[in-house]
């Protein structure tokens, strides 16, 4: 099967448009305007062709940034946002010099692929998801073991053994008593079949992504704001004024939050819910 270079760059750029087209539904469509019949392989070449499209263009991407001069690992994230980090010559000092907010999404799950044992047997479910050692260099998206050192650094105890992030609240909302995001860390366990539950963003106030990562079959829990407001504290000194809204809880007008970049990446999980893990992350790193 021959595909041409012109027919993988239209359908780059017209995922970019319409996220939720999927490898064959898109297969099937060529194939009709060529008067082919549709073959369940085409879907598999095609997918294995865009693959090798998709690094061809990583590759030549980063030889042009080498060729600028960005040879900084973290050039990305350091100018992720033009208006937010880029500075003019005797630019007066500001109070601020980024607002950001952070925010979880659930709508990028992916499933686990696993062999369930029978209802009769106590033995977990084992793995059939099929090695895959490709990885995405990208400063923007962190990765597991990265966000995993702080997975403790909320476990200090506290001066107020039985406070609440809402008892400061005069009117709290109705939402507080039911989100999933106020329960303590030890209790947000996703239930399900899903490996990844979800993205971890971190946008600034132009909706831009800064950074973004896994979250891995739990909700939000308190490890993946730590990391990524601690990766842009050690590479973009302050100051910077973040806001982090859980659930209502922390107050009652950040209702935005990250929704106007989520609105739009939503269209994803139609391609993600079942895709591998490199898949998965190569489509997220496309789109943000």
């Amino acid at each position: 099967l021959g595909i041409s270079f012109n027919t993988l760059e239209y359908f780059r750029v017209l995922t970019s448009r319409c996220p939720q087209l999927s490898i064959q539904v898109f297969a099937k469509t060529v194939c009709e305007i060529n008067s082919i019949a549709f073959r369940p392989h085409y879907r598999d070449q095609f997918s294995a062709a865009i693959d090798a499209f998709l690094e061809i263009k990583r590759r030549s991407h980063a030889r042009l940034e080498k060729a600028l001069g960005r040879t900084d690992p973290l050039w990305s994230y350091k100018n992720a946002c033009v208006p937010c980090t880029y500075k003019v010559a005797d630019e007066a000092p500001m109070t601020y010099i980024m607002q950001s907010t952070l925010d979880g999404n659930e709508s990028l799950k992916r499933m686990k692929r696993v062999k369930k044992p029978s209802a009769e047997s106590d033995e977990p479910a084992i793995s059939i998801e099929r090695p895959d050692s490709r990885t995405l260099d990208n400063a923007q998206y962190m990765s597991e073991d990265y966000v995993n050192e702080f997975k403790d650094e909320n476990e200090a105890p506290t001066n107020v053994p039985d406070g609440s992030p809402v008892d400061a609240l005069e009117k709290p909302t109705p939402c507080v008593d039911k989100w999933a995001n106020l329960a303590a860390d030890s209790t947000k366990k996703s239930v399900g079949n899903f490996q990844e539950t979800g993205l971890f963003l971190h946008a600034c106030r132009h909706g831009n992504a800064l950074a973004y990562c896994d979250m891995i079959e739990s909700g939000e829990r308190a490890k993946y704001p730590l990391s990524l407001v601690s990766h842009l504290l050690t590479n973009i000194p302050g100051p910077h004024i973040i806001g982090y809204d859980i659930g209502c809880g922390f107050s009652t007008t950040a209702t935005n939050k990250c929704e106007h970049v989520f609105s739009q990446s939503n269209g994803l999980a139609r391609c993600t819910r079942l895709a591998s893990r490199f898949h998965r992350r190569q489509l997220i790193d496309r789109w943000f």
